[in-house]
């Protein structure tokens, strides 16, 4: 699973995503997922989302 910051439009969301990132990164960790922030093209960032291990 994929999950982006894309923000409300014209607010600055690219400069403000890592931030975002990490902050979800974090929840779905204590949910026991795998998350990865990755820089795709455009060097904009995303996370890389899988189930955790059992």
């Amino acid at each position: 699973m994929l999950v982006r910051w894309v923000g409300p439009r014209g607010s600055g969301a690219r400069y403000q995503e890592q931030e975002h990132l990490r902050r979800c990164q974090a929840v779905l960790r204590r949910w026991g997922f795998e998350a990865l922030v990755v820089r795709g093209p455009g060097g904009r960032r995303y996370l890389e989302v899988e189930a955790g291990p059992d």
